[in-house]
Formats: structure tokens, C-alpha cells, sequence
């Protein structure tokens, strides 16, 4: 039986992994059928480094902040959960 992912738990293990403030990366794969969705409500085009697989059907987008807190992080990927088909790494 897998265990379902907690976003309490995440909050913890980036406590434990991180002294806040830091620089937090962040990783996703997304559609390409949502990119423009991606870059509307998480990250500017301007502030990712953005890769298109080989078929074309998707994009990684990879993003390093400042983050003052592991709220932060967590609020981002709770926006970026809405998007259907995203992937967090």
C-alpha cells in the first residue's frame, strides 16, 4: 500500500533539509499543451530555464529562488498542482 503524499510531511522534510531563508530549486515537467498556462501562474518565461523533450510533447522547467520560508515552497506547489498534467520533481 503507497502512502499518500502529505504536504504537512513535505513542509517537514524541507525544515529538516533547509535553514530558511535559502535558495530553493525548483523542477517541473509540464505538457506542452500547458505551458503558457505554467508560466501564467507559477514562474514568468523569464524566470525559468525551460527544455523541450525530444517529441515535443513536453517541457522541463527548472527555476532557483530565495525563499524565506518553507511555506513558500509549499504555496508553490500547491499552485502548480493545479495544473493538469504537471509533474514536480
Amino acid at each position: 500500500m503507497s502512502k499518500s503524499f502529505s504536504y504537512e510531511d513535505f513542509k517537514k522534510k524541507l525544515e529538516d533539509q533547509h535553514q530558511f531563508p535559502t535558495n530553493y530549486t525548483y523542477k517541473f515537467i509540464v505538457p506542452s499543451t500547458e505551458v503558457e498556462h505554467f508560466h501564467k501562474e507559477i514562474f514568468p518565461r523569464q524566470m525559468v530555464e525551460e527544455k523541450r523533450s525530444k517529441n515535443g510533447k513536453f517541457f522541463s522547467f527548472t527555476a532557483r529562488f530565495a525563499v524565506r520560508s518553507s511555506d513558500e515552497v509549499v504555496n508553490t506547489y500547491k499552485k502548480a498542482a493545479k495544473i493538469p498534467g504537471l509533474i514536480s520533481l
